[in-house]
């Protein structure tokens, strides 16, 4: 039987036509779309019929699982629970647009999720209600359609419906990037960059109290100073190296000093704080960070209620769950305290710091594409 054929505006689908598309979807049919990259071809992940008859017309090894098309960037945070901070980077960075990203949720296996910035697998998969999933609409190894007029005959024949939405806006296949806690590793180089992916492979850590004006300044300042000794680098070079070491207050309101005592009392320890300027949280960076610590388990809960984190990168500095009391308005003494409190429970996350930075230095590209 011939697919079904739909010809569409790649701009503005109509929703007729394209929930005439999603129908068959649903239905266990098979599809070959438009995306912004190259021609794809897909089904309901449900059907496995529908995703057999995929790797029959693609010649394609059935250990390498199809990616999961989404309708928005967000919706990669209802398809999958944990996803890292390495991931969201890049979904917040290239989302929607060319960029396949491999993740997985804590002890599940690797998924590849795709967010194109051509409308219509997305819509396909939103119309159907189905987990849509697919790959490119080529025969396993060869040139990868950039048009409806490349689709081989025989994969043209074998889905049922297609979608001709014209040329493909890139006319190459996707940046494939494996982003996990602690890493993201270009598994093939597409329409994005590796250099610019790999932008986004860095560790964060971010210390929240409520002013940012003691408290987290300290860490911030004696995390860069014990970073910095522990690597033989000089603090001016921490991010360029991959360490972004931040504070921050959750009533901040921006753009003053850190407290005197607070600078005395780090300073005594070998960490500035001349050039502190206060911050209030930036809530993309308590998703983007690897870790998040608050001073009190009031900060604690603050963080998680409103990122809608559990757990995961949000924590209490202290690992005996302590709340680090505010000294504002305290003497020297106090403040010295406070210092030498949090100083004694930086080691940890020091080790944390240097231990992704030797695995950033031992990682090697890998020897060909992991998707296609």
């Amino acid at each position: 039987m011939k697919p079904v054929e739909i010809r569409v505006d790649p701009l503005q689908p109509r929703t007729d036509d394209l929930a005439r598309a999603a129908e068959i979807v649903a239905g266990g049919g098979i599809a070959v779309f438009p995306t912004e990259t190259v021609y794809g071809i897909g089904c309901s992940e449900s059907n496995p019929d529908a995703v057999g008859r995929i790797y029959r017309l693609k010649g394609r090894d059935e250990s390498k699982p199809l990616s999961l098309y989404l309708e928005r960037p967000a919706d990669l945070y209802s398809a999958q629970a944990g996803v890292p901070p390495q991931a969201v980077r890049l979904v917040n960075a290239f989302w929607p647009g060319p960029l396949t990203i491999v993740t997985q949720r804590p002890g599940g296996p690797l998924r590849g999720y795709r967010c194109s910035s051509n409308v219509v697998p997305g819509a396909i998969a939103s119309l159907a209600g189905v987990r849509f999933a697919g790959t490119s609409a080529n025969k396993s190894g060869g040139p990868e359609p950039r048009s409806a007029g490349e689709v081989q005959d025989d994969i043209r024949a074998g889905c049922d419906v297609f979608i001709d939405g014209g040329p493909a806006r890139i006319g190459r296949p996707s940046t494939v990037a494996k982003a996990l806690a602690g890493s993201v590793e270009i598994l093939r180089e597409g329409a994005i960059s590796a250099g610019a992916v790999g932008y986004f492979d860095y560790f964060m850590v971010l210390f929240v109290c409520t002013g940012n004006t003691c408290r987290s300044p300290m860490a911030e300042a004696l995390l860069r100073t014990r970073a910095a000794q522990a690597l033989s680098l000089p603090e001016s070079a921490l991010e360029d190296a991959g360490i972004v070491i931040r504070s921050a207050g959750v009533h901040a309101f921006g753009g003053g000093p850190a407290s005197e005592n607070a600078l005395l009392a780090a300073l005594e320890r070998g960490a500035d704080l001349s050039d502190h300027d206060t911050r209030p949280v930036d809530w993309k960076e308590v998703m983007e960070a690897d870790m998040v610590l608050g001073m009190t388990r009031t900060h604690v809960e603050h963080l998680r209620a409103r990122s809608g984190r559990s757990g995961g990168n949000i924590a209490l500095l202290d690992p005996e769950g302590g709340d680090i009391a505010d000294p504002i308005g305290g003497d020297l003494a106090l403040y010295r305290s406070v210092a030498a409190r949090i100083d004694g429970m930086l080691g940890p996350i020091e080790e944390a710091v240097a231990r992704w930075f030797r695995k950033k230095a031992d990682r090697r590209p890998p020897d060909g594409p992991q998707i296609a």
